[in-house]
């Protein structure tokens, strides 16, 4: 078959570029993962073989850093300036290490928006985390996942994220909605899924959306309150209008994380319009 070339170099953009190290530098790839692509020919996650160091994502879940959205991490420029050995902060660390790079800066607020470089590294933090918050065999589990939203099957959907949160410790953030949604966020980053978190809209910010060839999801996610308030809210606001012209079917699905058994399961109700 005859190769695009174009669609080639979009892809390796895609996965290996985007560090950007200064306000005023060039993009660039990175270049062992360019190289092993180079040699197999196969895009694939290179830099996870490098390994995660273990000492970060425990100061992560430490300090309870929420993974919501990918390019709206602000930073000043005194964050990157200053160490403390005794007393480390997470977004620094996560610039440093390569993580997150430079997507914009503010000159006259002296600030820096950070985010993830690529496809590459994204999925490399976001398994590592996700597999340090939940000891169950993740992979299985996302295949599910894949499968209930080829099939539109909110029921197998919701069954199998019990399933990766029926491990994670029931005390463990219970009451922080943004942490939920966080995780929520990094299992549907995974499988590739276009997703928003935190999607602006005249009347509030919706949760989360997730669009698939056919469906748009639109999420409220509570822990204090019920699903049916969830559902309601979304209606109340009318997030979904803002969709209208997408000619998807569009579901509401209002989600409650709760406690059942010392373990987290999801209640939801959903409405398709």
């Amino acid at each position: 078959d005859e190769v695009d070339s174009n669609a080639v170099l979009k892809n390796i953009k895609t996965w290996y570029n985007g560090f950007l190290f200064s306000e005023d530098g060039l993009k660039v790839y990175n270049p062992w993962s360019t190289l092993n692509y180079f040699n197999t020919g196969k895009l694939k996650n290179y830099w996870f073989e490098t390994g995660t160091p273990t000492f970060l994502i425990d100061l992560i879940k430490e300090e309870g850093f929420f993974i919501a959205d990918e390019d709206n991490f602000e930073a000043s420029s005194t964050s990157f300036s200053t160490f403390d050995i005794e007393d480390l902060e997470v977004l620094p660390l996560l610039f440093q290490t390569g993580y997150l790079t430079i997507k914009k800066y503010d000159s006259k607020q002296d600030y820096y928006t950070l985010g993830y470089p690529n496809r590459e590294v994204s999925n490399s933090f976001i398994n590592s985390l996700l597999k340090s918050v939940s000891k169950v065999n993740a992979d299985n589990v996302l295949i599910r996942l894949t499968k209930s939203l080829l099939k539109n099957d909110l029921e197998l959907f919701f069954d199998s994220m019990d399933t990766l949160m029926s491990k994670i410790d029931y005390d463990l953030h219970l009451k922080e909605e943004k942490y939920w949604q966080s995780l929520f966020y990094m299992i549907l980053t995974l499988l590739g899924y276009k997703i928003s978190a935190e999607f602006k809209t005249i009347k509030g910010r919706i949760d989360a959306v997730i669009e698939t060839q056919s469906h748009i999801y639109i999420f409220e996610f509570k822990t204090t309150s019920s699903e049916e308030i969830a559902l309601e809210q979304i209606k109340d606001r009318e997030y979904y209008k803002r969709f209208r012209d997408s000619n998807k079917h569009i579901v509401l699905v209002g989600s409650r994380f709760v406690l059942e058994d010392k373990k987290i399961v999801n209640k939801y109700k959903s409405l398709l319009l």
